[in-house]
């Protein structure tokens, strides 16, 4: 989010956007990027659940752990949603090409879907209802 603060920050609206390609690109990269995140969280679940029974032998608690990933699964669908808000709503104020209506739709749905795979906790339900409904 910062690098979008950054690009608006002497903005009044995005329309009076010069580089409409650096905005696009900071969208994209950045959605791309929280996905990322999320994929990196989930595998440190799967890799405690593997290896459960060998970190309980040292004393680790396995459903801690699981527990932390969960909530932090939790937080970034959250802040995706968000995101994804943001750049549905910034989007059409911006002038956009052909090659960065594909980057752009790739990039958002990408995102949406990851954080659609946390619908059945009440509180991404709840930010869907405050972002999109």
């Amino acid at each position: 989010m910062e690098a979008l603060n950054t690009r608006f920050k002497n903005v009044r609206r995005p329309e009076d956007v010069s580089d409409h390609k650096s905005v696009i690109n900071t969208v994209v990269n950045m959605l791309n990027r929280i996905v990322e995140v999320r994929n990196l969280v989930l595998r440190v679940r799967d890799a405690v659940e593997e290896r459960c029974d060998e970190l309980k032998a040292r004393g680790i608690e396995c459903e801690r752990i699981s527990k932390l990933v969960d909530e932090a699964t939790m937080l970034i669908d959250i802040e995706t949603a968000k995101m994804v808000r943001c750049s549905l709503w910034l989007v059409p104020r911006l002038r956009v090409d052909r090659d960065d209506s594909g980057k752009l739709a790739s990039a958002i749905a990408t995102a949406l879907f990851a954080s659609m795979l946390s619908l059945h906790l009440d509180d991404i339900r709840r930010v869907y209802r405050l972002c999109f409904g």
